[in-house]
């Protein structure tokens, strides 16, 4: 019989004291994680209250990321002139390429600004223009068009009815509203108003402010990027730290792509719009060419959005110019879809047209404007980090990665994959040949 020698029963009492002492740790943890995960759902209306006023307070800082995320693109362009200019100029002991950051974010935000000033000093006196027309005649267009529509439905006199009846509706209710709800909340929008007032100050100095943190930060880009990868290679080991990283350039990709490239490619639309409809002498080109241009950031449905409540106010004007103006606008889609927006936008995100529609029902059901606008981008980043994770499972069961093969695969089978066979015409015998021959007959 072999005796235990005493160092043997220290090392099995230490790792016998060591399992239970992890075992506590690990109890103590989850039982920690449970009460917070508790006092979270309890406290969610707190909560939101305290991020909702913490988003307040960083109103300014996240302006100046905004606005330097939208500048970045336009600086790095510029920035690389000036230092193919002046590479190797100096002055005395000043040298150019030094200061060209400085230069650039200056001549970025100089061609912006010279930009929104000559935009809203041309849009601005037609918009005035137009909505200041449309308000003095677009009661006598509606009693026109309501009079063409009862000589319409004259001869019928059901249908008349019906609408008669839909309009004395409409009037009653209108009426009733007048009277009762708008007279009860007026107090209510004045003090709506007083704050909305207070409000538009308090942002106009956050954009300000806003402004000058996107300076520092375009200024200072180089070390926000290397001390985000630091803190991830500190935090991380070096696996997920890379996976963070890429997710991260993969998500500006997309974004910026996305974004500025959609911002461009409406604002393009919106100027061939307004081109068009003065070539053309349709009305209020000015005002529906702006709101074409608004709702086209909206994709998919953005068209739609702009062109429907265009088309029925030129209709009130003349039905044929509504006619040519839908003509013109499904021109002015296809142009868009075809040839604008794959080189300025650049591909579809690699969605189908069913997960675009997805994106944009989900994220506008529960975001709001928001979500219509980024729904589609979100939704493309969520797809390449789920391929990501898919195609690390397929690799390490060995099996095929494009989703193509699987329309084929009947069955899979400890890896061996059984294939759907492919239709094969059916033969025509001969008998069936007689009884065709004889129908024709």
């Amino acid at each position: 019989m072999v005796n235990k020698e005493p160092d043997d029963d220290k090392k099995f009492k230490l790792s016998g004291a060591r399992k239970y002492f992890n075992i506590g740790i690990t109890a103590f943890l989850v039982i920690v994680c449970s009460l917070i995960f508790f006092f979270f759902l309890f406290r969610l209306g707190g909560i939101a209250d305290f991020c909702l006023k913490l988003l307040g307070i960083l109103q300014p800082v996240l302006f100046g990321l905004f606005f330097a995320y939208l500048l970045n693109p336009l600086m790095k362009r510029i920035e690389g002139g000036i230092k193919r200019l002046l590479m190797g100029k100096k002055l005395g002991k000043f040298h150019p390429v030094k200061y060209s950051r400085g230069m650039s974010i200056f001549a970025a935000l100089l061609i912006v600004g010279l930009l929104i000033y000559f935009l809203t000093a041309m849009l601005i006196p037609g918009l005035v223009t137009s909505i200041a027309t449309l308000a003095a005649e677009l009661p006598e267009k509606l009693d026109y068009g309501i009079q063409k529509l009862w000589a319409y439905l004259g001869s019928d006199e059901q249908i008349a009815a019906y609408v008669n009846n839909a309009i004395v509706q409409i009037t009653t209710y209108t009426d009733t509203w007048l009277r009762n709800d708008l007279l009860g909340q007026l107090q209510n929008w004045i003090n709506i108003v007083a704050s909305s007032v207070k409000d538009v100050g308090v942002t106009t100095m956050n954009l300000l402010i806003g402004l000058i943190v996107s300076v520092y930060v375009l200024g200072s880009k180089e070390r926000f990027i290397g001390q985000f990868k630091k803190a991830a290679y500190t935090v991380f080991n070096e696996r997920y730290a890379n996976a963070a990283i890429d997710l991260v350039r993969q998500a500006n990709s997309i974004f910026g792509g996305y974004i500025i490239g959609k911002l461009i490619s409406s604002a393009c639309i919106g100027v061939v719009c307004f081109l068009g409809m003065t070539i053309f002498g349709m009305h209020y080109a000015v005002l529906i060419s702006t709101i074409v241009a608004i709702t086209n950031v909206i994709p998919f449905f953005g068209p739609y959005i702009g062109g429907i409540p265009s088309a029925l106010l030129l209709v009130l004007t003349d039905p044929m110019e509504g006619v040519y103006f839908v003509i013109f606008l499904i021109v002015l889609q296809q142009l868009e879809g075809n040839i604008l927006e794959p080189k300025i936008v650049g591909s579809s995100l690699g969605l189908s047209a069913f997960w675009v529609i997805f994106a944009i029902l989900l994220g506008g059901g529960l975001f709001g404007i928001i979500g219509l606008i980024l729904g589609v981008p979100v939704l493309s980043l969520i797809f390449y980090v789920l391929g990501i994770f898919t195609d690390k499972m397929l690799g390490k069961k060995d099996l095929p990665k494009d989703s193509k093969e699987y329309v084929r695969i009947d069955k899979i089978n400890d890896g061996n994959i059984t294939y759907i066979p492919p239709d094969r015409p059916k033969k025509r015998t001969k008998k069936r040949f007689r009884m065709r021959k004889n129908i024709k007959k």
